[in-house]
């Protein structure tokens, strides 16, 4: 019998199943917005063969409980953080039952008794080697480690979180960071001119256009690869910036590219 080539195949009955590729890819840019997504040039994922279903919507505001929804497929308003046992549905543990091999490579923090679960490889850079191209290059290290078997990686940029500072638009301390003003901006006890949150959307379009590039050999190669990110910036609107654990619509707002 002939092999199935990946992709997703309806049955008589109207249900589905899919067919990976060897390569499966779950790859987070931080903190980017589907508004933001869109303004940026992304000529590698445009030609990517994507399905493009943005905007998508994130499990939660910020980063831990939103990893966990994608991990869980629970909503942290019902099944929190302290929900991932092992009788939980846990993403890794699917690969695993399945033969494959699972590895993490996070530039963001998560504290590892929440997600350091059924990994075979878990590695969170040191402060100066989280560069998106640092953690691609791991990736494609491991892939070659593992070159028959079935591999899941999930890997969380950390370039398009704020101050929005990669190696394309010069790195770390290149932003004009007032922390400090927009602590009491967010706080309602000062103000910040409409400019500078422009001059900020442009540093994180920088960044965005900046992962384009960097993406480019996990787009080439032939892999199921998921593209999204795990919630958006405020810039301004309601009077905040950035994100926090708060129900500020917009935040939940992000890009999702898939191809099977």
């Amino acid at each position: 019998m002939e092999k199935e080539k990946p992709g997703i195949y309806f049955n008589k009955d109207n249900s589905f199943r899919v067919v990976y590729h060897q390569t499966v890819i779950l790859a987070v840019m931080d903190s980017v917005g589907h508004e933001q997504f869109q303004k940026a040039k992304t000529p590698n994922m445009d030609k990517g063969g994507f399905t493009n279903f943005s905007p998508a919507y994130a499990g939660a505001t910020w980063t831990i409980p939103s990893v966990v929804h994608m991990m869980t497929g629970r909503l942290p308003l019902y099944g929190g953080r302290e929900q991932i046992l092992p009788s939980c549905y846990w993403l890794p543990k699917r690969f695993h039952d399945w033969g494959g091999s699972t590895h993490y490579i996070a530039a963001v923090g998560i504290p590892t008794h929440i997600i350091k679960y059924c990994w075979d490889t878990f590695d969170f850079p040191d402060r100066g080697e989280r560069y998106a191209e640092n953690l691609i290059n791991k990736a494609l290290n491991i892939m070659k480690e593992f070159p028959t078997k079935r591999k899941f990686f999930y890997i969380h940029f950390e370039d398009t979180h704020s101050p929005y500072e990669c190696k394309g638009n010069g790195g770390e301390g290149s932003t004009d960071w007032r922390i400090k003003e927009i602590l009491k901006y967010n706080s309602r006890t000062a103000e910040i001119e409409p400019e500078y949150f422009e001059y900020l959307k442009k540093r994180q379009i920088e960044t965005i256009e900046h992962m384009d590039k960097v993406l480019k050999p996990l787009i080439d190669m032939e892999s199921t690869l998921m593209i999204t990110s795990d919630h958006s910036d405020c810039f301004g609107k309601c009077h905040y910036f950035g994100h926090d654990n708060s129900r500020i619509h917009k935040l939940l707002e992000v890009p999702l590219l898939v191809r099977v």
